[in-house]
């Protein structure tokens, strides 16, 4: 968009009417010898009708520049999922909104494990798909499933769905092992606790290949 120094002469003289800045009256140009067209004089405080179109023109220009991106970013949505998701997505004060669902963000100080853990809601039944996810990624790949066609008990929502189940237990599985491995330690019961301990070993490894899992599934969505 080209903007001719008439314009911006007119439109700096207008934006500084409107802020009750003190205006010089714009000096008059030589009438040309052929022709001897009027020209148009401003008082203090005054816009005169050429100023009024420059601002038009070039507001018109810039209007038909934003239309353009605009139009440009929905056609682009079209090819790219993730910039289609965000022009849909809405941050609420329980959490956020993408799409036809609702992700909300709960806080549960009383719970052993993910004590702020995540809700799929839909938007417009109101119904809750499902709850207590430990894993952001598990909610947010939900919902994007969701968004693209898939139902709640298809296959793939199933799999990370599964997956963040066994994320979910087997770290509670982990907490309970290191609970019981400082009792026996209190107790005096060292053999107890080295068994103990291995198994809270065992049950962070499985927490953390089905957190891995759950990831996987995630990154893998368009």
């Amino acid at each position: 968009m080209t903007v001719s120094n008439e314009e911006k002469e007119a439109m700096s003289r207008l934006l500084q009417i409107m802020n009750g800045q003190k205006v010089n009256t714009p000096t008059a140009v030589p009438s040309s010898p052929i022709t001897a067209a009027p020209v148009e004089l401003a008082g203090p405080g005054q816009v005169t009708r050429a100023e009024v179109d420059a601002m038009s023109q070039v507001l018109t220009r810039l209007n038909n520049v934003v239309g353009q991106v605009s139009t440009d970013i929905l056609l682009e949505s079209d090819k790219n999922p993730e910039l289609a998701q965000a022009l849909v997505t809405e941050t609420t004060a329980s959490g956020v909104k993408i799409g036809r669902y609702e992700i909300r963000i709960n806080q549960d100080d009383s719970r052993l494990v993910n004590k702020q853990h995540y809700s799929v809601v839909n938007k417009i039944s109101g119904e809750v798909l499902a709850h207590e996810l430990g894993l952001y990624e598990a909610a947010h790949g939900l919902v994007k499933m969701l968004n693209s066609g898939q139902y709640i008990n298809s296959q793939g929502v199933r799999e990370l769905l599964e997956a963040e189940a066994a994320y979910t237990s087997h770290k509670m599985d982990a907490i309970r092992f290191k609970r019981r491995a400082k009792k026996s330690l209190l107790e005096g019961k060292a053999h107890n606790n080295d068994l103990f301990e291995a198994r809270r070993e065992a049950a962070m490894d499985k927490a953390m290949a089905a957190k891995a899992r759950v990831k996987k599934i995630y990154h893998s969505l368009p």
